[in-house]
């Protein structure tokens, strides 16, 4: 069956809101959990930010697409480029969860 990215969630993942479900989502796709958000060649990189005070609620996702320099989607702004002290206690939550996939 072909995903659809808009309703695509993988299957024996709980589809809660928390960030642990998220994770485990993503892990699906070849992502594994690294120490931080610092480029490193062969690896794609990507941050999942969550909410501590709302039961770990997830908040947002970007991908880092050069050394400090990550890509979201915003609202109606699509193909964001912002540094990643751009989200710090922002309204996408205020801790991070890093993740990274061999592309190499």
């Amino acid at each position: 069956m072909e995903k659809d990215p808009p309703s695509y969630w993988p299957p024996g993942i709980d589809e809660g809101v928390d960030i642990h479900s998220f994770v485990l989502a993503v892990k699906t796709e070849g992502f594994d959990d690294c120490a931080d958000g610092e480029w490193e060649d062969g690896y794609r990189k990507i941050v999942l930010t969550y909410h501590p005070n709302r039961d770990d609620e997830f908040g947002h996702a970007c991908v880092l697409v050069r050394p400090g320099v990550w890509l979201s989607k915003w609202g109606e702004y699509s193909d964001f480029e912002h540094a990643l002290s751009d989200l710090d206690n922002s309204e996408y939550g205020s801790k991070y969860r890093f993740l990274r996939k061999s592309v190499g």
